[in-house]
């Protein structure tokens, strides 16, 4: 599935996937990182940041700030600091503007 953003200004942001999953087990090394793709038809300026709705802090996004697209990033999950359990957070996109957020799901 694709999610498509159209930003205010400059092209339209098509992301996939448009959401992560992760699955992990304690004491053992984390699962591989996965790509978030950002494209456009033309070049368009672009926001990246990880948050998290629970947890201590296990997700990352790689590059992040501010970005041009096209451009691939990588999503990452750490363990440390986590029990069994399901969490929750986001990888958010701004373009000119508007945010979307694609949703990513880690179960421990």
């Amino acid at each position: 599935m694709t999610l498509v953003v159209s930003p205010a200004a400059g092209g339209t942001l098509t992301l996939a996937p448009t959401s992560l999953n992760f699955f992990g087990t304690l004491n053992s090394a984390a699962p591989s990182s996965q790509t978030l793709s950002v494209t456009a038809g033309s070049a368009t300026n672009f926001t990246a940041g990880a948050s998290v709705q629970s947890g201590a802090n296990w997700l990352s996004v790689s590059p992040s700030g501010p970005l041009t697209t096209n451009q691939n990033l990588t999503v990452s999950v750490s363990l440390a600091g986590l029990l069994a359990g399901t969490y929750n957070g986001s990888i958010s996109i701004t373009a000119n503007g508007p945010t979307r957020s694609v949703p990513v799901t880690f179960v421990v």
